[in-house]
């Protein structure tokens, strides 16, 4: 700071900066009141900052980091969205399907509970495709078992199904 020729370098946190004030010649005291508020209007004040190279350094390092904190936040506030808008729409999909099951004949949720457990032998079916021990062989034997038991289930569910269709629009 420069007052009446005296120079302080100010140095807050890591930015140093040099910083002057200069003020023009005081009114003096045994002027009339007129004559001081003219001088001291007329009297020429400036001030003057300037930031050292380091301090420049800083205050670019600042802009970057807080440009990539914008579109940071930016994206963050997309993802959140998006995981919020996905997380109602699992929502409103589980509500919608609870809703057609509760719609659903018992027959009809039974054909799809065989349904589900097909699905889980055939993919225990797909886990044991690289083994070739004897006892994956045997655990192979019995999926399919079990796959061909509750195709039959599955078929004999889906006949029951028809002939009540039949039945209720005869």
């Amino acid at each position: 700071m420069n007052i009446n020729g005296l120079t302080l370098n100010i140095i807050a946190g890591k930015r140093p900066l040099d910083v002057q004030f200069s003020t023009g010649p005081a009114p003096q005291v045994a002027t009339p009141i007129s004559s001081a508020l003219s001088h001291a209007s007329s009297a020429q004040s400036s001030d003057k900052v300037t930031i050292s190279e380091e301090g420049k350094e800083a205050l670019n390092e600042d802009k970057a980091l807080s440009s990539k904190s914008a579109d940071t936040e930016k994206a963050l506030s997309s993802n959140m969205g998006s995981t919020l808008h996905g997380k109602h729409s699992e929502s409103a999909q589980q509500a919608k399907e609870m809703e057609e099951e509760k719609a659903m004949s018992p027959i009809d949720k039974q054909i799809q509970r065989v349904k589900e457990q097909i699905e889980e032998l055939q993919e225990r079916l797909k886990e044991l495709e690289g083994d070739s021990s004897e006892a994956a062989d045997n655990e192979r034997k019995l999926i399919l078992d079990q796959i061909l038991e509750l195709t039959g289930v599955l078929m004999s569910l889906m006949e029951k199904k028809t002939r009540d269709a039949k039945s209720l629009s005869a």
